[in-house]
């Protein structure tokens, strides 16, 4: 999972912890190609005079296959369930330990996040833009798993 605790400001983190990703059911070492994706990865998007903000990758293990009735859903073109998201509700909810792996980074405003509130809001119809966005995401998902991979080699 992929959580922002910094949401809407560092300060003020009324909407802690924003869902930027969540993927389940992954077998082994196959992040995330084979797991179930609940909630599509959405980038970075901190409002514009926010400061940094916190992007936090936590990773459990699950016991084997698992239902995860009730657990939030949703797309990269939506903010639904993503607000006020409790990593710890969650993992209480599906008996989940505590993270085998964690990881994180800041970021803050840039000429990006526009972008990235349109296809939020389901406003970004160019289909050259949506690509692109598209393509940034897999290099960013491949950056960060590497960052996990290699957090979760440092910790064993």
């Amino acid at each position: 999972m992929t959580e922002d605790p910094d949401a809407p400001t560092r300060q003020d983190p009324t909407y802690r912890s924003w869902l930027h990703w969540l993927v389940v059911n992954i077998p082994g070492i196959y992040i995330p190609n084979r797991g179930e994706t609940l909630v599509e990865y959405v980038g970075a998007g901190p409002p514009e005079g926010t400061g940094l903000h916190r992007y936090v990758f936590l990773v459990y293990e699950q016991p084997g296959l698992m239902e995860f009735q009730g657990a939030p859903v949703s797309t990269n073109r939506t903010t639904a369930n993503r607000v006020s998201f409790s990593a710890v509700d969650f993992t209480k909810k599906f008996n989940l330990e505590n993270p085998i792996a964690g990881d994180f980074f800041q970021a803050q405003y840039d000429d990006y996040v526009p972008i990235l509130h349109k296809q939020l809001k389901g406003e970004d119809n160019d289909v050259e833009e949506i690509a692109s966005n598209a393509q940034t995401t897999i290099n960013m998902n491949s950056i960060l798993l590497l960052s996990c991979i290699m957090f979760i080699f440092k910790a064993t």
